[in-house]
């Protein structure tokens, strides 16, 4: 009795089963959901450096494009930008093109520990953002040397034939924790490990993982003979570093499970704008692929 009981809900289970696919074949339901975007918002990105001639300042304005048309970049180019220092220095930034704002002249060398104050005036509304140098020790060089070496992709750990560079020197991990890495391809920044890769990214560092001597640490991509390659070293602070680790991580959140939900990423600018502004003490070298 129990085994026909059984076979009886089961019938009627596919039955009700069956019911519920041919419904759901023959009569698709289609949703029309219409994304609600919100107001673009004002996004500011620049920085100062204590070396204006290698690593300029300059000050970017542009807004918020939607999540649904990234493609679209509108630049604002009608902004009053200044910027001023705790020693009684101001300077004004001038728009040149497409959203830059650059300084008439060179600012002097920059002190180390100086504190900036970036403010941009647009359309009544003022955006402020406040920032400190942090020094690298110049006793202490985390650029020595560059050297270069062939590798290819079929040894370990390389995914890609070509030239690598090692950077040679050392810390000073009291001054400079945290690292924003610049690297220049024929004077071009480069933003991808590889040609082929479609990931970009923010090449950051922490120099406590670094030793005290800095012995051959390969740096990001792989280069060809022939290639021109500048290196900077800009020191940040770490709200700076996580503002910008974060902008990487967002660039390249493709939905996964492990990835978080596309976002903006939380500033320190006033007045709810997007952006940083960093003030930099900077390395830099260069070398040649011969």
């Amino acid at each position: 009795m129990k085994q026909l009981l059984c076979l009886k809900l089961f019938f009627h289970g596919m039955v009700y089963l069956l019911l519920i696919l041919q419904s759901c074949s023959n009569e698709p339901i289609k949703l029309n959901i219409k994304p609600k975007e919100s107001e673009p918002k004002i996004v500011i990105y620049g920085q100062i450096t204590d070396q204006p001639l290698v690593e300029p300042p300059f000050v970017r304005i542009t807004l918020s494009s939607s999540f649904y048309n990234p493609l679209q970049n509108y630049y604002i180019d009608n902004a009053f930008v200044t910027l001023s220092d705790d020693l009684g220095n101001v300077w004004e930034f001038h728009h040149t093109d497409s959203g830059y704002y650059r300084p008439a002249s060179l600012p002097q060398i920059i002190a180390q520990n100086q504190n900036f104050h970036l403010k941009v005036n647009h359309n009544g509304k003022l955006y402020e953002y406040k920032t400190k140098m942090i020094p690298i020790s110049p006793n202490r060089k985390f650029i020595d040397s560059l050297t270069y070496q062939y590798r290819s992709r079929s040894e370990p750990g390389t995914f890609w034939d070509g030239y690598y560079i090692a950077l040679w020197g050392g810390k000073d991990e009291k001054t400079a924790p945290y690292l924003y890495l610049k690297i220049y391809e024929n004077g071009k920044l480069k933003t991808r490990f590889s040609d082929t890769d479609n990931r970009q990214t923010i090449f950051l560092a922490e120099s406590r993982f670094f030793q005290n001597t800095i012995s051959g640490v390969h740096l990001p991509g792989a280069y060809k003979l022939g290639d021109k390659i500048r290196i900077a070293i800009l020191s940040i602070s770490k709200n700076e570093f996580d503002y910008l680790n974060a902008l990487s991580n967002q660039m390249n959140n493709g939905g996964g499970i492990f990835d978080g939900p596309p976002a903006n990423v939380k500033s320190n600018f006033t007045n709810d704008a997007l952006g940083v502004f960093l003030s930099s003490s900077v390395e830099w070298d260069t070398l040649t692929i011969r």
